[in-house]
C-alpha cells in the first residue's frame, strides 16, 4: 500500500466545498471526500503549524515533548510516521517546506527532499524592527502560477507517480497555503465574490488565544485581484 500524505496549511474544515461552504469552488477535494472516508468529528491538537504536526506524526499531544513553537522540530530521538514508513523499506518522497522535523532528523525519516517554485508569498513590506514584520502579513504573490511554489512541488510529485515507481512509497506534500495573508494569484481569487461571503465570526469571542490579534489589528496589505 502506497500513500499520499497532502497536507494544505491552517484552514478549518468549512472553507471546502465537502464541508459544506457554500461558495468554494474545490472539486479535487470534494472528489477526494466522495470517494475515500471524511471525518465528521477531528480536533487540531494545536493552532500553530509545526506543533501540530508534530502531534499527527507521533501521535503525543505538543506538550509531551514540549513540541509547542514553530522551532522545536522533532528530533532523531523521537518517534515519527516517516522514519517507522523509511524503517520498513518505503521510498519517503518530501516535496515542500519543513515545519516538521530539526535537520538532523532527515536521514532516518526521508528518502528524497525536493524544494520547487520561486515561492509562495509576496514582499514583506516591513522593517525588521517593526513589530508587524514577524506578522505574515506580505503583499500578495504576484509571480506566476508556474513559479508559485504550491504548484510547483504539487507538479514535482505528480511526476514522480508517472514514472511508476516500484517500491512502496510515502509521498509527503506539506504546502504553505493557505496562510496569511490569506492572498492568492488572481485566477483562484476571482472565483468568489467576496461580497458574498458569509460574515466572518467575531474577533472577541470569549476565551480566545491573544495570538491573532496582530492580524486582526493589522489588516492584509494590497489584494490579489
Amino acid at each position: 500500500m502506497n500513500f499520499i500524505l497532502f497536507n494544505p496549511e491552517e484552514f478549518r474544515a468549512e472553507s471546502v466545498g465537502c464541508y459544506g461552504h457554500p461558495l468554494a469552488p474545490t472539486p479535487n477535494m470534494d472528489q477526494l471526500a466522495a470517494e475515500g472516508v471524511r471525518f465528521e468529528d477531528c480536533f487540531v491538537q494545536h493552532t500553530v503549524c509545526s506543533p501540530s504536526r508534530c502531534s499527527f506524526m507521533t501521535g503525543w499531544y505538543p506538550h509531551v515533548r514540549g513540541h509547542r513553537t514553530p522551532w522545536h522540530l522533532l528530533r532523531p530521538d523521537e518517534p515519527n510516521l516517516l522514519k517507522y514508513l523509511k524503517g520498513a523499506g518505503y521510498q519517503i518522497c518530501w516535496y515542500g517546506k519543513n515545519d516538521l522535523l530539526a535537520v538532523e532528523s532527515f536521514a532516518d525519516s526521508v528518502t528524497s527532499a525536493e524544494f520547487h517554485g520561486q515561492r509562495a508569498f509576496g514582499r514583506n513590506p516591513y522593517s525588521l524592527d517593526d513589530p508587524r514584520y514577524h506578522s505574515f502579513l506580505h503583499e500578495p504573490y504576484r509571480g506566476t502560477i508556474e513559479e508559485h511554489s504550491d504548484y510547483a512541488n504539487v507538479h514535482a510529485a505528480l511526476d514522480f507517480l508517472r514514472s511508476e515507481p516500484q517500491e512502496p512509497f510515502l509521498i509527503y506534500l506539506p504546502l504553505s497555503f493557505s496562510h496569511p495573508p490569506y492572498s492568492a494569484p488572481p485566477k483562484w481569487h476571482n472565483l468568489i465574490d467576496s461580497g458574498a461571503l458569509p460574515p466572518l465570526r467575531p474577533a472577541d469571542l470569549p476565551q480566545q488565544a491573544r495570538f491573532p490579534h496582530p492580524y486582526t489589528a493589522h489588516p492584509p496589505i494590497g489584494s490579489a485581484g
